[in-house]
């Protein structure tokens, strides 16, 4: 399991294979998480998008 600030880096930053494996181990950390998600939501790659 991520800490939720590798969480976050990995959304930002990395490749679509790792920012769906960090959607995946966001939900272990409950309201921030779930935050992360819904900011996907937006992200400008559609796997990503369908991810969350």
């Amino acid at each position: 399991m991520l800490g939720i600030e590798r969480v976050k880096q990995l959304l930002t930053h990395g490749r679509v294979e790792q920012k769906i494996d960090a959607l995946i181990d966001a939900f272990e950390y409950g309201e921030a998480g779930l935050d992360l998600i819904i900011k996907a939501l937006q992200n400008s790659e559609v796997n990503v998008q369908e991810t969350a």
